[in-house]
């Protein structure tokens, strides 16, 4: 993200990131173009960051701003539904997607019968940023599950 004082007037540029992890937040060398900064923060750990921004000592409009940061690399999926151990016809399946180290976004469940047609599984909050639903498999043969954690 970029930083634009330009018409700040006299001041020192000064930020502060408050999050789940003591990450650095340091200027990208060589990008600062006449009172224009750029800052990188490569956060070790999903979750919600505070970024505390003063010019010439005062709180800069709309301060802190928050950053929300996701790791889709921590999203779990689990359940009778997804093993591959196969599941019974008209026996429900559940299924379970675990984001509590993701950090939050939004979640979309699909399933896809053995003739190709495919609908939206509700997902339930059942525990904080653990959520279940089930599907009834009505004819043999493979159910795709897709989860979407943020469109990805």
């Amino acid at each position: 993200f970029s930083v634009d004082y330009m018409e700040a007037g006299d001041g020192k540029l000064y930020l502060e990131m408050f999050g789940p992890a003591p990450d650095k937040l340091s200027p990208v060398e060589g990008e600062e173009v006449e009172d224009v900064t750029t800052f990188c923060l490569i956060p070790s750990s999903a979750g919600k960051y505070e970024l505390h921004v003063t010019f010439g000592g005062e709180e800069v409009t709309n301060n802190p701003f928050i950053v929300p940061v996701r790791d889709i690399t921590k999203v779990f999926v689990s359940g009778s539904g997804v093993t591959g151990n196969g599941t019974c016809v008209m026996k429900p399946a559940d299924v379970k997607v675990d984001i509590s180290e993701a950090g939050m976004a939004p979640i979309i469940a699909q399933v896809t019968n053995p003739s190709g047609q495919a609908e939206i599984l509700t997902l339930d909050n059942k525990q904080e940023l653990v959520f279940e639903g089930l599907y009834l498999p009505e004819e043999p043969g493979y159910y795709g599950v897709e989860v979407k954690f943020d469109d990805e």
